[in-house]
């Protein structure tokens, strides 16, 4: 199909009709000639720019016939030139599914903490398709699976993985072959960013396909929302789940207590921001700078070891241990005193 769509007007203002593109008269005075539009219809917008192409997959929402590429070739010089010597697409044959629908529900959580969701897919697939046992969910952090169904019936039979990044389901004992079937992945994770898209694929480990890029629709008809994305209600809160391993640190090197652990969560860093933690002494003295980095969103640790940036034992006494982070939209500071006894 034409990348574009061709309208031509009917006579009537601001009403057009398409035409094809050899029906389509370039040469009419601007004010008696149609419109051209880009052809959303056929085509899906353009994908992100690749960071890499070699082994990279490509960014389609669904199975395709037909997909462009694009290069944008750079020169240092005039005298510079570039080439493409060759491209090579990699696929199988037949295709998964035509196509797998994909839900999730609720479309609401909480940042966080761990929230638990239903992946819904729903499978449309002619004759000839190779069906899938396997799904693959992108998720913000390490999951874990708390139940299956197929065709509304529960499931023990599964095998999952959660890592970093991603879940993987394997049902190999109950394949998906025929249109219209149904699965229920329910997992947990935590979430801390609100528009957080779970996209999925779907894969055969019976073979050598390729996985295949589930698309958003109506894919269960008690879940309504017929979206991936799930959102959160927006506060000004950066931090959650700041959490100390004690109120007090002995460093006197008997292995108990000789440091203390910082736990926290960073929300809504959708990029890399800058997160500090200052070690003060009561006079507002800064003791220990342990901390200075680039964050995202998601749970670390900090710990103390009760030494200055000098690596002295600090005295006895009281501190302030200072939870920072600079964003676009301010500062965020959490306060907290920590003793230091022998």
């Amino acid at each position: 199909p034409n990348d574009s769509l061709y309208f031509r007007q009917t006579g009537i203002p601001g009403e057009f009709e398409e035409v094809t593109l050899a029906d389509f008269d370039r040469t009419l005075d601007p004010s008696y000639a149609g419109i051209i539009r880009e052809n959303t219809r056929d085509w899906s917008p353009w994908s992100p720019p690749y960071a890499q192409l070699e082994d990279s997959e490509i960014n389609a929402p669904d199975n395709r016939r037909y997909f462009q590429f694009e290069f944008k070739l750079l020169s240092g010089s005039l005298l510079d030139k570039a080439i493409v010597d060759s491209v090579v697409v990699n696929y199988t044959t037949p295709a998964i599914a035509d196509s797998v629908i994909a839900e999730i529900s609720p479309t609401t959580a909480v940042l966080g903490q761990e929230n638990e969701f239903t992946y819904h897919l729903r499978s449309v697939a002619s004759s000839g398709k190779r069906g899938f046992d396997t799904v693959i969910i992108r998720t913000p952090f390490a999951a874990r699976t708390t139940g299956v169904s197929i065709d509304g019936v529960e499931i023990s039979d599964f095998t999952s993985q959660g890592e970093a990044g991603r879940l993987t389901v394997n049902f190999p004992n109950n394949r998906i072959t025929r249109s219209g079937q149904e699965v229920d992945i329910r997992f947990a994770t935590l979430m801390t960013v609100s528009g957080t898209e779970f996209r999925g694929e779907v894969a055969d480990s019976q073979s050598d396909a390729f996985p295949q890029r589930v698309i958003f629709g109506d894919a269960n008809e008690e879940a309504n929302d017929n979206t991936l994305i799930v959102s959160a209600p927006i506060d000004d809160q950066l931090f959650t789940g700041v959490n100390f391993s004690s109120d007090f640190i002995t460093p006197n090197g008997d292995g108990v207590n000789d440091q203390i652990a910082l736990d926290y969560i960073l929300l809504k860093a959708t990029a890399a921001v800058g997160v500090q933690v200052i070690i003060y002494d009561l006079s507002g003295r800064e003791v220990r700078r342990l901390y200075d980095a680039l964050d995202r969103s998601g749970p670390n640790q900090v710990t103390w070891n009760g030494r200055d940036d000098d690596n002295i034992t600090v005295a006895p006494g009281l501190y302030l241990i200072r939870l920072e982070a600079d964003t676009d939209a301010g500062a965020a500071t959490q306060m907290r005193s920590v003793a230091v006894v022998y």
